[in-house]
C-alpha cells in the first residue's frame, strides 16, 4: 500500500472504488444503508456511514492499492466483453 498517499489521495480512491460498479463497495454494518463516504476526521480519513454514527477507522489495502485510472480502465475492458453496469 503506498504510504504517501495524501488525505485527498485516499479520498478520491475510495470515491472511485465507491463508484466503481464491478467492486463490492464499503458499506456499513447495517446492510440497508447506503454506502460509506470517506471524510477526514481529526487529519485522518476514515469512513462514515450518512444514514446511523457507523464509523470505521481502517480502510482496506486494497481499496488504497487500486488507482482511480486502473478501476475506470477495467470497467471499459469488463464493458468490452460483454458486462453491462
Amino acid at each position: 500500500m503506498p504510504s504517501t498517499l495524501s488525505n485527498e489521495e485516499i479520498i478520491e480512491r475510495v470515491n472511485a472504488w465507491q463508484d466503481a460498479g464491478f467492486v463490492h463497495p464499503l458499506t456499513c454494518i447495517n446492510s440497508k444503508h447506503p454506502k460509506l463516504i470517506a471524510v477526514v476526521e481529526d487529519g485522518k480519513v476514515v469512513l462514515k456511514c450518512t444514514k446511523c454514527k457507523y464509523e470505521q477507522g481502517k480502510i482496506p489495502p486494497s481499496v488504497l492499492e487500486v488507482t482511480p485510472e486502473q478501476l475506470s480502465t477495467e470497467k471499459e475492458r469488463l464493458k468490452n466483453i460483454g458486462f453491462k453496469f
